[in-house]
């Protein structure tokens, strides 16, 4: 793809959606360690590396101060400072700065998940692409708006929608509306599942809260659940089969998710740079256009 063009390729690797103990929504790599084959979550949505404490010991990671962080839920999650190391990526070394461990949700283990890999972490100066779709992940240096050319060369079957990128320099964070609600800021979550979105609690009927979730410490995410919503992007709308209503996010400073029950068979290229547009790759076939 990049023959004679002035990007180049540092990294590409199959994602996987499959481990032997079970099927994952998220996307995930595999990772040959020292104590076996590791599954490892890729999150737009993580603000740092986050790693099980049980495969930090067996790849004799060096544990530092015990600190106290927060997960989905909003749940306070006891967790561990990590020093510097590096995973292997068949044959690209990734090097994992600041990154913390905590004490494996159950699933983690059955399906040998080592952690999860924060997306605006991988590298410092490269652009990633997760590719849905095709399922792949790449890393490419070079010119942006030229990798953007020649996917659309590529893939004539997707078109780009641009999202400027809102708020905090670490997340995915973009302008949408889940209609008939209002434009919000909204998080690019591959680590979640589902559309979900913080309303008021008259929105809610009490009888009607369920657990919908839990977050990585295993607390409990209740909500309320709507069917066949519709989220407006860029002027697109994109139908969601479910839709999950919260009280409160994790973060304050969005408030709605945007997860792989509708990124899913597209392709998002982040650029490496915070001020640059995010470049969503969308089917033609899948939204509508809206022209009011």
């Amino acid at each position: 793809m990049n023959q004679g063009s002035r990007f180049q390729t540092l990294h590409e690797q199959r994602l996987c959606f499959e481990t032997d103990g079970g099927s994952n929504h998220a996307p995930m790599i595999a990772v040959n360690c020292r104590s076996g084959q590791f599954y490892f979550i890729l999150d737009t949505g993580a603000s740092d590396h986050v790693l099980t404490r049980s495969f930090a010991d067996s790849e004799d990671v060096t544990v530092m101060d015990s600190v106290v962080g927060k997960d989905h839920s909003g749940a306070s999650v006891k967790s561990w400072t990590l020093e510097s190391f590096s995973l292997t990526l068949e044959g690209f070394e990734l090097e994992l700065i600041d990154a913390v461990a905590i004490v494996a949700p159950p699933v983690f283990e059955d399906r040998r998940i080592g952690g999860i890999l924060s997306v605006a972490r991988l590298h410092s100066s490269a652009h990633v692409i997760l590719d849905f779709e095709r399922q792949e992940l790449r890393l490419l240096v070079g010119d942006l708006h030229e990798i953007r050319d020649a996917i659309e060369k590529q893939r004539p079957n997707l078109e780009s929608l641009v999202l400027d990128r809102v708020g905090d320099d670490t997340f995915l964070l973009v302008r949408a509306a889940l209609l008939p609600y209002p434009e919000m800021t909204f998080l690019i979550n591959t680590g979640g599942g589902d559309v979900e979105i913080v309303v008021d609690e008259t929105e809610f009927g009490l009888d009607s809260l369920t657990v919908t979730g839990h977050g990585v410490g295993g607390e409990a995410v209740l909500g309320a659940i709507r069917r066949n919503q519709t989220l407006k992007v860029s002027g697109r709308e994109f139908p969601v089969p479910k839709l999950i209503l919260r009280q409160s996010m994790g973060a304050a400073f969005y408030s709605g998710d945007i997860g792989m029950a509708v990124l899913g068979k597209t392709m998002l290229l982040i650029s490496a740079i915070r001020e640059d547009p995010l470049f969503w790759f969308v089917p033609k076939d899948s939204a509508k256009t809206i022209n009011h």
